[in-house]
């Protein structure tokens, strides 16, 4: 999947996966899969698969499907989501530099 998003084009197939998380139950409707990626220029994005009762599916009038999203994140949106997801060890990793001591 590709989207253009402010002149860019992100690709699900690209990038560096920094992180991925999953929820629900694998094989039942409302698994879905959730993976962070990094542009070869520093640009995060995220993509989200799904089953059909999740944010990811593919619907319209008659049918839902499993689907696949790709959200473009800006940094904040980027160390949010690790923090919400429990990769802490990722975020020092990569916003480590940003961090204080408690």
């Amino acid at each position: 999947m590709r989207k253009v998003f402010k002149r860019k084009v992100y690709d699900s197939n690209k990038g560096e996966v920094v992180a991925s998380c999953s929820s629900g139950v694998q094989g039942n409707a409302n698994y879905a899969i959730e993976t962070l990626r990094r542009t070869d220029k520093g640009n995060f994005f995220l993509v989200c698969q799904g089953r059909t009762i999740t944010r990811c599916a593919e619907s319209n009038v008659r049918v839902a499907r499993d689907g696949q999203i790709l959200v473009v994140l800006n940094a904040g949106a980027a160390k949010e989501w690790l923090s919400e997801v429990g990769h802490d060890e990722k975020y020092i990793q990569l916003f480590g530099s940003e961090l204080t001591e408690a």
